[in-house]
């Protein structure tokens, strides 16, 4: 895996050097026809740096500052790169719902009063997920109440099951991939956006997530978007993302109870950012290799459960713990439970007296320093993907993921 690394990390500076140091005028660390532009480090972290585009805007600190929605990234690639690291900006409100008492179902991580068990799951009383309280929940497992068959609508073409359906007529050059498991034709699913970070795709989430795979095993339907030019831009693709969820939800018949946001790194920020502005639609979220976004005042309508991951040596997004303890401040969490640790990571359940929880997972684990270092996946499925981690984690975040949305559907 070491030597797979080596080729990588020399292909991308190999390119990079080909394709010139000009910045990107039009969108500061997109990258373009010709390939990554500018400083590889500083082109992502002048893109880490832009604004969400739709009303929340990227954390106070976030390389100096916040750009007005829609305006191009707070600071070209070169300028953000010369500046080093993108710093923790600050928190927006903390969000919902503890988790039950530990009881093993047939997979996934054991939420309540236990330690991490990658396989083993959250289950309450007569098979329900476990609540804050310790009782069942009461929205059913995915994939159990009937519905009617699915109807195409829109740029939904193909309804049928498949585990790589392609949407690609949506609007703004967005392809979706989407995964549709067999049972979802007749029984209402959960629904899963699973979305990419800068100069990634799809498919490459999925090669770190799983989570398509995951999803056809647990009743989830599984979308994994791809931007054009492998960078996301608030203004313009946000809408478009939103739209296509509130269609898949409406061709499937989703049970709506179910419907969770998750990213990475760029796909982090669009995690927050629809925390805040869809969190009448979507019940928990999983951001990851991101620090957070401020909400706009009177944003979210309601809280959510949230699963944080970030890594300390993280060169892009910056160490996660300062937008974690200012979530936990601001809300007036305390410590609930540590569920996992080892010499290189803690993962702190926290909850307040209105039972908002809050799960942050820091950890020490990195990838290559041109890769942005700890901005990487703990336990990623791919030993060759130079966005997982290259330590060896107890853990595989999109198990842990899937099982975070399960125990926290919409009550």
């Amino acid at each position: 895996m070491a030597m797979i690394r080596f080729f990588s990390t020399v292909f991308v500076v190999v390119f990079v050097v080909a394709c010139g140091s000009d910045a990107n005028t039009e969108n500061d660390s997109v990258i373009g026809s010709g390939g990554i532009s500018g400083n590889v480090a500083g082109t992502y972290a002048g893109n880490l740096a832009q604004d969400d585009g739709t009303g929340g805007t990227v954390g106070t600190a976030l390389t100096g500052g916040s750009p007005a929605a829609g305006e191009e990234g707070a600071r070209t690639g070169a300028e953000a790169g010369a500046g080093g690291e993108v710093d923790a900006g600050t928190s927006g409100e903390a969000d919902a719902g503890a988790t039950g008492t530990e009881t093993e179902n047939d997979g996934g991580v054991l939420q309540g009063d236990a330690s991490t068990n990658v396989d083993g799951g959250l289950e309450g009383p007569d098979g329900g997920i476990a609540d804050p309280d310790g009782g069942a929940s009461s929205v059913p497992p995915a994939g159990t109440i009937p519905v009617a068959p699915p109807t195409p609508s829109g740029c939904i073409t193909d309804a049928s099951a498949s585990d790589n359906h392609v949407f690609d007529n949506c609007g703004q050059n967005i392809v979706f991939n989407v995964s549709v498991p067999s049972q979802c034709l007749e029984k209402a699913c959960g629904l899963i956006f699973d979305v990419h970070g800068f100069s990634m795709n799809g498919l490459v989430q999925e090669e770190n997530t799983n989570l398509a795979r995951l999803g056809r095993e647990k009743s989830y339907i599984v979308v994994q978007p791809s931007a054009p030019n492998a960078s996301w831009n608030g203004a313009a693709h946000y809408p478009v993302v939103i739209d296509f969820m509130n269609l898949a939800i409406k061709v499937w018949n989703v049970e709506k109870r179910r419907v969770h946001f998750t990213g990475f790194s760029q796909g982090g920020r669009m995690t927050w950012t629809m925390r805040c502005t869809q969190s009448e639609i979507i019940a928990s979220a999983a951001p990851i290799a991101m620090t957070s976004v401020d909400c706009e005042p009177g944003l979210p309508v309601r809280e959510m459960p949230v699963l944080y991951t970030q890594g300390q040596s993280d060169e892009f997004a910056g160490d996660g713990r300062p937008v974690a303890n200012a979530y936990i401040s601001a809300h007036l969490m305390r410590e609930d439970q540590v569920l996992s640790s080892d010499a290189q990571h803690t993962w702190t359940r926290y909850v307040n007296d209105d039972g908002l929880l809050f799960e942050f997972i820091d950890h020490t684990y990195s990838t290559s320093p041109i890769f942005g270092a700890g901005h990487c996946f703990p336990g990623s499925f791919s030993d060759s993907s130079p966005y997982g981690c290259d330590q060896s984690a107890p853990f595989h975040f999109g198990e842990v993921v899937m099982e975070f949305f399960i125990a926290h559907p919409m009550d």
